[in-house]
Order: structure tokens, then C-alpha cells, then sequence
């Protein structure tokens, strides 16, 4: 099991924060070819693309053509470089406050987002409720202390659990702090049967 946190969503909040601290603009520099061959995938993969109903993007990019294989070899003889200068603090472009997209989980104006968009920015959860991730993030926890479990489904992890704990409390010195993680172990398994919920 790796230890690395999946903290992808919480750097791309800071960054784009960050990012409009910036009172200078960003270059980039790109070659014909290569704009040529980004043309040509952003057109290949447009479907894939698109968030949403007359899609901001979309429209950009139908207005680019596509370039043949002759065009971008003729293009490679005579490299031309591109400077493209960008604005880091594209946010306070639009007067609506910025949305969270729920598709790409990225900060943007509201209509570069998905159908599916929030202006809140950090998500609450409730104490205890259905979408507390901490109980889930307790039963990662426990299965770094645990031995090897071989249990293939929820049902079966309970039970791996409830076994688990009698055999510590039957121990001479019982490992209590092992014993308590174990019964929390089993009430938050008990909870996402209950939810219905499919183990992935």
C-alpha cells in the first residue's frame, strides 16, 4: 500500500488562489508544429472534451482547422516560434464569483464549468453524517496495523473484524488500542452496508 495522500484537489485550490497573487503574466512558447498537432487532438477529441451544453471550449475549437500530415512536415522545415502571454488572474475577468467544476475539479468561471458546479469551494460535512469521509479515512488507517485480511466484500470484512477482536480480547495484555480501532472498524463497515454502498 503506498503512503502518498491523493492531494490533488487541495493543490489545485491553492494553486489557482495563489496564482492571482501574481501581478505579472505568464509566457509560453510554442511551435507551429506543435500548435498544429494540438489543433488536431483537440479536434479528435472533442467529445471528451466537452462539459457541457454549448461548451466554451467547443466553440473555440470548431473554428480551427485540421491540418494534414503535409501541412505540419512543410511547417517542421520552417520552425516559427509562438509567445502567447496569459493573464494568471483570469478570475477576476468575470464579475460572478468563481465555481468549483464538479467534472474536472478545477476553479473556473462559471461557464467554463460543467452542468454540474458549486461556488463553494471547500465542502463541509456534517458530524457523523452519511458523507463523513473520516470514518472512511479511520478504516484506511486500521488496515495499515492489521495482518493480511481476506475478506471479498463488506459482509465478510465485519465478520474478518469481529473474529479479529474476540481474538485480542482473549490475549493475557490485550491490545486495547487495537481492540477499539476494531470496533470502529466494524461500525463503519456496518454503516456503508447499511448505505448499500459497493466496495470498489
Amino acid at each position: 500500500q503506498a503512503d502518498v495522500g491523493d492531494d490533488l484537489e487541495t493543490r489545485l485550490l491553492i494553486d489557482t488562489y495563489l496564482a492571482h497573487f501574481g501581478r505579472s503574466t505568464e509566457s509560453v512558447t510554442l511551435s507551429s508544429v506543435d500548435l498544429m498537432r494540438l489543433s488536431n487532438m483537440l479536434k479528435a477529441n472533442l467529445s471528451k472534451l466537452r462539459m457541457r451544453e454549448g461548451d466554451a471550449l467547443e466553440m473555440l475549437v470548431k473554428d480551427l482547422p485540421v491540418w494534414t500530415a503535409d501541412q505540419i512536415m512543410c511547417s517542421a522545415g520552417c520552425e516559427v516560434l509562438h509567445n502567447f502571454f496569459l493573464d494568471p488572474r483570469f478570475l477576476l475577468l468575470d464579475p460572478t464569483p468563481p465555481h468549483l467544476c464538479r467534472t474536472s475539479k478545477c476553479i473556473l468561471q462559471r461557464n467554463l464549468c460543467a452542468a454540474r458546479s458549486t461556488d463553494k469551494q471547500i465542502q463541509r460535512y456534517a458530524d457523523g453524517g452519511a458523507e463523513d469521509p473520516r470514518g472512511i479515512i479511520d478504516l484506511l488507517l486500521l488496515f495499515r496495523v492489521l495482518p493480511p485480511l481476506s475478506s471479498n466484500d463488506l459482509r465478510q470484512l465485519r465478520t474478518e473484524f469481529t473474529s479479529l477482536r474476540l481474538r485480542y480480547e482473549q490475549e493475557p495484555q490485550p491490545p486495547y488500542a487495537k481492540i477499539l480501532h476494531l470496533k470502529e472498524g466494524e461500525r463503519v463497515v456496518g454503516d456503508l452496508i447499511a448505505q448499500a454502498t459497493r466496495p470498489q
